[in-house]
């Protein structure tokens, strides 16, 4: 029994000392159904592998065609995996202004995010969401495959590698969603999604990577997420 809860209370305090999303008080207990919602891209995505870009999506600026996926595709998502709606996507309002806090993530970490200083509500084109999630320092990695650690075999037989990865999508950054009705921080922290692959990349594998994205930022958050989600 003393083990058991010996075993608890590690895995506990391991969890809080590693744990990469912070909930407000204020909205830990109310779960959010449906609200409406802007996607505010605070800078343009920082994206490593421009040459995966043009071979997936056809030839142009990586940096728009990247967009004009992301745009797509993270709404299409929110609307299949969460019960936000109406949702809109925005780059960064020029009349919002923002200061830099110090926020703990965890025990080990803080982190500096960006947050809206003006008390005005955000309105885009006549809409004002309840919510807003600001995404920032966003970059996009191709993460190449490891080989792992090699085993020598038994006598007369060959050996082989364990431990190895996939090559990997990888789609980082900080967030925060921000309660445009109250002027409160309502979710912030980090995300760190991936998609994996075997060979090549291919348009399937950028749809991953935005999924797990989305499941990443919501799936702990007050903002719930539909019954069908698998990860």
């Amino acid at each position: 029994m003393k083990m058991r809860l010996l075993l608890l209370c590690t895995f506990l305090l391991c969890s809080c000392a590693n744990k990469t999303m912070v909930i407000s008080p204020d909205y830990k207990k109310n779960a959010i159904k449906k609200a409406g919602i802007v996607v505010v891209l605070m800078e343009q995505p920082d994206i490593n592998n421009t040459d995966d870009v043009t071979d997936d999506f056809g030839e142009g600026d990586p940096d728009e065609l990247y967009l004009k996926h992301f745009n797509q595709k993270f709404t299409e998502y929110l609307q299949k995996y969460t019960y936000l709606s109406p949702i809109t996507i925005d780059t960064l309002n020029a009349q919002m202004t923002f200061i830099e806090e110090t926020l703990e993530l965890n025990q080990k970490k803080d982190i500096i995010i960006k947050v809206p200083q003006s008390s005005e509500k955000y309105v885009f084109n006549g809409f004002e969401p309840e919510y807003i999630l600001f995404i920032q320092k966003f970059s996009i990695i191709r993460k190449a495959a490891t080989s792992g650690v090699f085993i020598p075999g038994p006598p007369g037989r060959p050996g082989g590698y364990t431990g190895g990865t996939s090559p990997a999508l990888l789609h980082v950054g900080e967030m925060l969603v921000w309660d445009n009705y109250n002027q409160k921080k309502v979710l912030y922290g980090q995300f760190d999604a991936k998609a994996t692959f075997l060979f090549a990349m291919t348009k399937n594998v950028w749809d991953a990577a935005l999924k797990d994205m989305i499941l990443t930022i919501f799936k702990d958050s007050p903002f719930m997420l539909k019954s069908t989600v698998r990860r």
